[in-house]
């Protein structure tokens, strides 16, 4: 008579023949966030006036930062990109005479809802790079680089809030 083992059969092997629920085959529902729908609003903190309006600002950098030998954090300004246009007016100019300022940046889902927003309080900017003029140029539109100088993120997701510190 030969002994015959019962081997134990994996917990994956239970499965078999059963249903699962979509849940469970496919996850939770899923829709990535997308780097063009955004809002980016810069106000002077002491007038509370706008300074650049939010349609004109083409790209932000998200904040971040770089690990330095000793494994401390070294936080970077941010970057940015911005129209300068006929009407309004002096976009470059009111970025020059700008002291401290808010930047307000919402993150927007796929029918303009507000899905994540953060804000630096107190920035300022640390360099101003203007495209120049030249009459022979490729009538690409003028923008203006900027780099901004931020000392706190409030990020603000859902019901909750929390700061980070550089």
């Amino acid at each position: 008579m030969s002994n015959i083992h019962k081997q134990k059969v994996p917990e994956e092997n239970d499965r078999l023949g059963r249903v699962i629920s979509d849940r469970e085959a496919f996850g939770p529902m899923f829709e990535p966030r997308t780097p063009n729908r955004f809002l980016v609003h810069i106000k002077d903190e002491r007038t509370g006036k706008v300074i650049i309006p939010h349609f004109l600002i083409k790209y932000i950098d998200r904040p971040r930062y770089s690990v330095h030998a000793d494994k401390k954090r070294i936080w970077h300004p941010l970057r940015m990109r911005v129209y300068e246009s006929i009407v309004p007016t002096n976009i470059y100019f009111n970025m020059l005479r700008a002291s401290v300022f808010t930047v307000t940046v919402e993150e927007l889902g796929p029918v303009a809802d507000v899905v994540g927003c953060w804000v630096l309080p107190k920035c300022r900017f640390s360099s101003l790079c203007p495209r120049a003029l030249d009459w022979a140029s490729d009538c690409d539109p003028l923008e203006v680089w900027a780099e901004i100088e931020w000392t706190e993120v409030i990020v603000k997701d859902g019901d909750s809030e929390f700061t980070i510190c550089r």
